[in-house]
């Protein structure tokens, strides 16, 4: 499950490793909004 959210949010492995999945989420979903 955690990969399917991973490939449809294009989330890569190095940001994983800063921030947590969530947070990840997150930035794309108000990225989207924002543009």
């Amino acid at each position: 499950n955690q990969s399917q959210i991973q490939k449809h949010y294009k989330i890569s492995a190095p940001e994983l490793g800063v921030s947590s999945l969530a947070d990840a989420i997150v930035c794309r979903i108000a990225a989207r909004d924002a543009l």
